[in-house]
């Protein structure tokens, strides 16, 4: 990279989880991809992705291009968030909104038979793991130590990490005894200290390979929470946008800490951001609306931010140089 110093540093891209507006964050590399001509993994050393943005991190680690990823939410959106009555009932006695027998059928066909070993690049994928109450990262064999999940298929990946509270059932897994997985989102819907911390454990510092970090992180649409009346204070009153609320609130409180961390080490930190929209659209940029205007709307806004973004110095430095590990 082209800032003066020779000091090697460690690439991270990190994409936050949000739903079907997934298909916002991967416009945006789509358009990188485009225009820089080059693919997103020959550009960075490790991808964290939570939820939806884990899916986009999977996809792009075993070579999908983004403009591949865009077209599958377009395609299969519709098709995973199937609304009907039934869904709406189902949502308070049942088990999810949606179930997930489209999710994972599109998944499945999706990812086919591709492990976790088979990525070309190193991932970190937070999930949640409701039998040990503890939280699970997903991670490829970046190091020796690293061999637990190596043999996990890539769609079981995904769906654990996008197995969102309300809207999908818990995952029951077939990987790791039966163990029960929701979203990484109620923990790390940014997971750019996810990130940072594999950075720090195993390639940045004293004798490591790699002395500093450039961390890029795209963002998810962010919903105006503050210039919404406050919901009655009730189940029925808060309905699923309690999760909206979470989601928004980790991701903020993340940009902030990692903002703050970074630049404190002296590394490199570049949020993309949002768009800057109405109250009114934002709030039919549900996590589950999938009617084709909206989806439409969310690549025009990914396009829109992505042809600002790339004019700026940090990106245009990532894509004018190859990463350093080849995996």
């Amino acid at each position: 990279m082209n800032d003066g110093d020779n000091q090697k540093k460690f690439r991270i891209l990190s994409i936050d989880g949000g739903g079907i507006r997934g298909i916002y964050s991967a416009t945006i590399l789509e358009v990188f991809e485009k225009h820089f001509q080059t693919k997103i993994i020959d550009h960075f050393d490790m991808i964290c992705g939570t939820s939806t943005g884990g899916i986009i991190a999977i996809a792009l680690a075993v070579g999908f291009s983004a403009e591949q990823i865009v077209q599958f939410y377009y395609e299969k959106g519709p098709k995973i968030f199937t609304k009907s009555l039934w869904s709406t009932i189902s949502q308070f006695i049942g088990n999810g909104k949606y179930g997930n027998k489209q999710l994972k059928q599109s998944l499945q066909e999706f990812f086919g038979d591709k492990k976790l070993k088979d990525a070309s690049c190193y991932l970190c994928i937070p999930s949640f793991d409701l039998s040990t109450g503890a939280c699970y990262v997903f991670k490829t064999p970046h190091h020796s130590s690293l061999t637990r999940d190596i043999e996990t298929p890539l769609f079981e990946v995904a769906l654990a990490t996008s197995a969102a509270p309300i809207y999908f059932p818990v995952y029951s897994s077939t990987f790791s005894h039966g163990n029960l997985f929701v979203d990484g989102g109620i923990w790390a819907n940014n997971p750019s200290l996810v990130g940072i911390v594999e950075a720090l454990r195993f390639f940045v510092g004293k004798e490591k390979q790699f002395q500093k970090v450039t961390l890029v992180s795209v963002s998810n649409i962010s919903e105006p929470f503050a210039k919404i009346k406050p919901p009655k204070n009730s189940i029925l009153g808060w309905n699923k946008d309690i999760i909206d609320v979470f989601l928004a609130a980790q991701s903020s409180s993340m940009d902030l800490m990692t903002k703050f961390l970074v630049e404190n080490l002296g590394w490199q930190y570049h949020r993309i951001p949002s768009p800057e929209l109405s109250k009114e659209q934002l709030c039919k940029f549900k996590l589950d609306n999938s009617e084709k205007n909206i989806l439409e709307n969310l690549i025009s806004n990914g396009n829109r931010i992505a042809h600002i973004q790339k004019q700026t110095q940090v990106i245009i430095d990532i894509f004018s140089t190859p990463k350093e590990i080849s995996k």
